[in-house]
């Protein structure tokens, strides 16, 4: 098959990363692939090239370029002359429904949860709606949840059309890894006894930070039976970023907190920590819970998207995003003995190995792309 992905850009997030799985696993099966960058950022351009598709950019600054920019993806498109287009992502989705061959079958592919819907921005609101009215033009409409499947289709989607497949995971590349571990606490002066809580999330209200921090100051004032390294990652998440620098201060936090930035490779970095926490606010399809489950760590989550699908009985599901809430699940991981720590984290790998394996995903996203090839030929 000659498959056209489109794209917004080739920054480092969850949709990105699973474009670069979905390329690797079908170049290792033999097909050709093209993937087009809207805005151009290059960050993954490199990796998706070694994975053997072609990269194209296109490098969308402003409003006004939006028509030179639909022609060019149809002089593409003509040239490529895919089997199908897959596309990713509102924007993108909304672009390749308007340029699209109609001899070409077309599959969206939705990766965002309306957990919180009313404080999403005019723009995605919009992107929403407008996704609703183009979707005739789409053959099918993945969704990377069942719960952003639901919340979709009650804001017009077809139900017809949808359909889910989950991320998919490397259970090689996410594992336990000991020696990752004595390295990395060494490196970072965490002593033996400290219980290490990890976040992985670019700086965004929608992540939760605040609330992540102010649940661990809760849990200081009613006493702590362990001391607590809070280690969070993720872009602009770093010594920099004033706010958490100046929020940090406003609240006192008299527990370590370790501000690492964006990282290229989470499992080098996973395996350190004791829990980790996810105190979103709104998810799809959280990846980093699943690379954190790999890794043998057990989870706490906020109850959005499909994390309580993911997580199962091998961690916690806090009550809600509020710092109480949050302060109370991780006080009862941190009050749990190593061992029972250790059986939840094997339970919690091999439950992302039955379920969530990315040759599983990749067997899925083939056989939709032959189905929807050989229903467009009937």
């Amino acid at each position: 098959m000659r498959i056209m992905h489109i794209i917004t850009d080739l920054d480092i997030g969850g949709a990105e990363m699973m474009l670069l799985k979905v390329v690797v696993g079908l170049n290792k099966r033999g097909h050709s692939q093209l993937v087009i960058s809207i805005k151009g950022n290059n960050t993954l351009k490199e990796a998706i090239e070694k994975a053997g598709a072609e990269v194209q950019f296109l490098s969308l600054k402003h409003f006004i370029q939006v028509i030179k920019i639909l022609r060019k993806i149809k002089a593409i498109q003509k040239t490529f002359a895919p089997d199908v287009i897959q596309s990713w992502m509102y924007h993108a989705d909304a672009i390749s429904a308007i340029t699209k061959n109609r001899e070409v079958p077309l599959v969206w592919n939705v990766r965002h949860s309306l957990d919180d819907y009313k404080n999403e921005k005019v723009v995605v609101r919009y992107l929403i709606r407008l996704g609703s009215i183009l979707s005739y033009r789409a053959t099918k409409i993945l969704f990377n949840s069942e719960m952003s499947f639901v919340q979709h289709i009650s804001k017009g989607f077809p139900q017809s059309k949808s359909i889910v497949i989950p991320n998919g995971f490397d259970t090689e590349r996410f594992r336990p890894n000991l020696i990752v571990k004595e390295e990395k606490r060494k490196q970072f002066d965490i002593e033996d006894d400290d219980f290490v809580i990890g976040h992985i999330g670019r700086y965004h209200i929608v992540k939760n930070h605040k609330s992540l921090l102010e649940a661990i100051s809760i849990l200081e004032t009613i006493g702590l039976s362990k001391k607590i390294v809070l280690l969070l990652s993720g872009r602009n998440v770093d010594e920099n970023n004033i706010e958490i620098i100046n929020y940090l201060r406003k609240i006192s936090l008299k527990s370590r907190v370790i501000l690492l930035g964006e990282i290229s490779e989470p499992e080098n970095i996973i395996p350190i920590f004791d829990m980790f926490c996810l105190s979103s606010f709104s998810e799809a399809f959280p990846n980093v819970l699943g690379e954190a489950m790999l890794c043998g760590i057990p989870c706490v989550s906020t109850d959005v998207g499909d994390a309580r699908k993911i997580i199962g009985d091998t961690g916690i599901i806090a009550a809600s995003s509020c710092s109480e809430d949050l302060s109370k699940a991780i006080n009862d991981f941190i009050s749990l003995s190593p061992r029972e720590l250790s059986i939840l984290g094997e339970k919690a790998r091999q439950r992302i190995i039955n379920n969530y394996s990315i040759e599983k995903v990749i067997d899925q996203y083939e056989q939709l792309y032959k189905s929807v090839i050989i229903s467009d030929k009937i």
